[in-house]
């Protein structure tokens, strides 16, 4: 083979390698990755009223009047190698210690009984995503108020033969429906103080006390940042770390751990919680303890968003008044310094 004739040969495998690459790209498909290890879970359809609030996508969250009737898909996921037979069902909830708690069992309560599924089993192959309608209806007699219940999937296994111990697992979806005529209820809080801690090993955190001053249960997260600390540090954020649940009317704490190698202080920390469309920020000042395993006092004189546009817009009225008095003491001062010109009467 000559020199002319190889570099031909190159040519044409360098040419049929460049329009064969764009057909097997267009031939190879983008598969979804594999569900999580266990059970897996996820709310796939939200209020359409409310797609700027991310609570109300994560849980099934709905403000119905009685006798209306509402759908919801969630997604059930099987993580393991083999199928899984799952039954689908709803359990009464209840709001314990910041806690979202589903009753043992199918605990029953109004909501649970409005509350249906299709299907209401099915058998998840491997890697499968099995789409399960939930529909909730309200009677036309139901009475106002907030209910709590958890949409479930149940994978529980035979009993085995020789009469051993089996376990069953549930996964499943928060349900907070609030039942009345009109709009839906107010979603209110306050942070009325927090706390500069260390833990026993040293590890400063911050604790927030929260009060739930709304008409709806709320699941708080959010995150804290420190600024004008020693020689004009800022840190963070740092998130809250879990979501804490109030009941109506009920107070609790969300807790923010921070960095181990954060000084003491002081700083000025500025902590921002969220639920659903509602939040609230407020700045307070903080010294943290040297001692391991010890608190410094709560900070109570806290300022939030809100008072600091009327603080600003309080502080440049007087601003303004004060300018305007200044300047009504000058004028008046120029006309008591003028001469007083007295004229003859020319008719005397």
């Amino acid at each position: 083979m000559t020199l002319a004739s190889a570099r031909r040969l190159v040519l044409v495998v360098l040419v049929a390698g460049a329009l064969c690459a764009p057909a097997i790209g267009a031939s190879a498909q983008v598969t979804a990755p594999p569900p999580p290890p266990g059970l897996g879970v996820k709310l796939l359809q939200g209020p359409a009223d409310s797609a700027d609030d991310p609570r109300a996508h994560t849980y099934i969250v709905d403000h119905l009047a009685p006798g209306t009737t509402i759908s919801r898909q969630i997604g059930f996921s099987n993580g393991e190698s083999e199928p899984s037979d799952l039954s689908f069902y709803a359990a009464a909830a209840e709001i314990h210690d910041g806690r979202f708690v589903p009753g043992a069992g199918r605990a029953a309560n109004e909501l649970t009984s409005w509350t249906t599924f299709s299907p209401t089993s099915a058998t998840l192959a491997p890697g499968e995503l099995l789409p399960v309608t939930v529909t909730i209806a309200v009677p036309p007699d139901a009475t106002a108020g907030e209910r709590y219940a958890a949409a479930l999937a149940e994978n529980a296994p035979p009993p085995s033969a020789g009469g051993g111990v089996t376990s069953s697992s549930r996964a499943g979806i928060r349900i907070y429906l609030s039942v009345g005529p009109g709009g839906a209820a107010v979603t209110s809080f306050s942070i009325d103080s927090m706390t500069a801690q260390r833990d026993v090993d040293g590890v400063p955190f911050v604790t927030a006390q929260v009060h739930n001053s709304g008409e709806r249960a709320i699941d708080l997260s959010g995150d804290l940042a420190l600024t004008n600390g020693p020689a004009s540090l800022s840190a963070g954020p740092f998130p809250v770390r879990s979501v804490a649940t109030l009941p109506i009317g009920g107070s609790g704490t969300v807790t923010v751990l921070l960095d181990p190698g954060l000084p003491n202080g002081p700083w000025d920390g500025q902590i921002t919680l969220r639920s659903g469309r509602t939040s609230e920020t407020v700045t307070g000042r903080l010294l943290f303890p040297t001692a391991n395993g010890t608190s410094a006092a709560p900070t109570t004189d806290l300022k939030s968003d809100a008072e600091r546009p009327l603080a600003l817009f309080v502080g440049i009225a007087l601003g303004l008044l004060f300018g305007l008095f200044v300047l009504w003491l000058i004028v008046r001062g120029r006309r008591e310094d003028e001469p007083v010109v007295v004229t003859a009467d020319s008719r005397g």
